[in-house]
């Protein structure tokens, strides 16, 4: 799964939010597809991935997180040599997956 590029790309977004300094991860799955970075003060679309991954893109997302419709899930990222950890909260409203960074 680590080689698939749909997943490099999920890990790509994680990892700017995380360098950014976003809150939240918006991931809005409505056609067309878009990313959001959430400050707390400002919301900015990061980017808008190809409709044609949008299905994959999700697929990676539920496996990644485990969260479903009815339960939320959690993706941790690791950073560095010392694979420091950074835990975002998964949920799934609407048409919405929000990443919440965990403390």
């Amino acid at each position: 799964m680590e080689n698939d590029p749909v997943h490099k790309l999920v890990m790509a977004v994680l990892l700017a939010a995380i360098k950014k300094g976003a809150r939240v991860v918006r991931i809005v799955t409505a056609e067309p597809m878009r990313v959001f970075f959430d400050f707390g003060d400002a919301c900015l679309e990061e980017m808008r991935p190809p409709a044609r991954i949008r299905e994959r893109v999700l697929a990676t997302l539920y496996e990644m997180s485990g969260a479903t419709a009815y339960a939320p899930g959690q993706i941790t990222v690791l950073i560095g040599e010392d694979n420091v950890p950074h835990h975002f909260d998964a949920t799934l409203r609407g048409n919405t997956f929000r990443l919440q960074r965990s403390p």
